[in-house]
């Protein structure tokens, strides 16, 4: 898209100047919207994008550290260290670094 002013230096004739891929540039000014610029948001797109965004988000960020727990608890191991803590009595603090 470009413009060219007059030869006075004024941009009074620019309308006549702008190629916009083809598209004639009075229709264009004409009309209030132009094609391919979106000019409202369509609000269910919007929630179910924001809502599949946010998931993947979500497990980006906070799966890996909930399934190293769930692991490391149907294992019987420490949950800050990951010691093994089958043959300690129940109740007992890891031996490795001194949490319950």
């Amino acid at each position: 898209m470009y413009a060219v002013c007059n030869q006075d230096g004024d941009n009074t004739g620019w309308r006549q100047f702008i190629n916009v891929r083809g598209l004639d540039s009075a229709k264009l000014l004409a009309s209030s919207t132009i094609p391919g610029i979106p000019t409202g948001i369509f609000w269910d797109r919007f929630l179910i994008d924001a809502a599949i965004f946010s998931l993947g988000s979500w497990l980006i960020l906070f799966a890996p550290g909930t399934l190293r727990l769930i692991h490391r608890t149907r294992h019987g191991l420490c949950l800050h260290c990951a010691y093994d803590l089958k043959n300690l009595a129940v109740g007992s603090k890891c031996p490795e670094c001194g949490r319950l």
